[in-house]
């Protein structure tokens, strides 16, 4: 899946991947992927539909 605000991509998959005008900024973790993209994005929409989904891995994984 992927979500796009600006110049942002978050791009989810096993890994995230979050770029910054086509730069890669960072793979790893889908949730610290997230949290990124989330800190950096303008589109406050995406960011509560990404947030709504962050919670959701959360309580299914509480280790993170």
């Amino acid at each position: 899946m992927m979500y796009r605000n600006k110049d942002l991509v978050l791009a989810l998959g096993k890994k995230a991947l979050v770029y910054h005008k086509n730069h890669l900024l960072f793979i790893g973790d889908i949730q610290t992927g997230m949290k990124i993209f989330i800190s950096n994005s303008d589109d406050l929409d995406l960011n509560i539909k990404l947030k709504k989904r962050l919670a959701k891995t959360t309580t299914t994984n509480p280790s993170h």
